[in-house]
């Protein structure tokens, strides 16, 4: 049988995380599959404080949860590369690397116990300008049959993770793992100030086709799925990247290149 954290395990979990003191208590330590290193109710790092749920306008909320990115801009030629399950910080600094040369950008969605492992190159993806989203705490195979609370302490552990990795930096997008999302994942997602963001041009990564599935397909507005921990979607990154920009798209972040109508207005570039 599952077991249920107490009030008081939950509250000590989630001090400082926002969340209304009426919320249901029944979390289950067996509802995930957790990350093979790290247990999703451990105790967070004891020098960091849980990060606090941001104060969204409900405005804003309604608008973000409203408005899950499916494409970017399909009125120019953008494609919105973006990149799931960061695992290796040499890979990623190999992507890094890729799209510095092109000068161009992309999106990063990482797994938060991940996190701790790139953290020395975090500040660069930062710097070059490319976005970090949430990827979720553990990889979880369905965050639609997650409770509320397990779901609220998977963002509170990912936001506390980015904060003393990147103090400041707010986390824009979601994407749930899989894809396993409805509207009610997507109010609690932009309860934090996220939009969910799925795809519309999937990379397979697991072959050498994997630069033919992106350049002789992709068009207008497409967020491309790729991971990076498939080595076909990390060696062939180069010659992907150099293949779109030689047909004349720009690889932009979702920020920059999502459609001007899922722009929530107060997000200045």
């Amino acid at each position: 049988m599952d077991e249920i954290l107490s009030r008081r395990e939950f509250f000590q979990l989630l001090a400082g995380a926002g969340l209304a003191a009426g919320t249901s208590l029944l979390v289950h330590r067996g509802a995930q599959a957790a990350s093979p290193t790290t247990d999703l109710y451990a105790n967070p790092t004891p020098t960091i404080e849980p990060a606090a749920m941001p104060a969204i306008p409900m405005e804003e909320q309604a608008f973000l949860a409203s408005h899950e990115l499916k494409t970017g801009d399909t009125s120019r030629p953008v494609i919105l590369m973006s990149y799931d399950d960061i695992l290796d910080p040499m890979r990623l600094s190999h992507l890094l690397d890729v799209y510095l040369e092109h000068s161009v950008h992309c999106t990063f969605f990482f797994i938060g116990v991940d996190l701790a492992t790139s953290a020395d190159v975090l500040p660069r993806l930062i710097a070059e300008r490319h976005d970090l989203g949430c990827h979720g705490w553990v990889h979880d195979s369905a965050f639609t049959t997650l409770s509320d609370d397990s779901i609220h302490l998977q963002f509170a552990r990912f936001f506390t993770q980015v904060e003393k990795y990147l103090p400041g930096y707010k986390v824009r997008y979601f994407r749930a793992p899989y894809g396993d999302r409805n509207q009610h994942v997507r109010d609690l997602a932009a309860m934090w100030g996220m939009q969910h963001v799925l795809w519309s041009l999937e990379s397979g990564g697991l072959d050498l086709l994997t630069e033919h599935y992106v350049v002789d397909r992709a068009g207008n507005g497409d967020i491309v799925l790729s991971h990076a921990h498939r080595p076909f979607d990390v060696s062939e990154a180069d010659v992907i990247v150099r293949e779109l920009v030689r047909k004349g798209f720009h690889l932009e972040n979702l920020t920059d290149g999502m459609s001007p109508a899922d722009r929530w207005p107060r997000i200045s570039l």
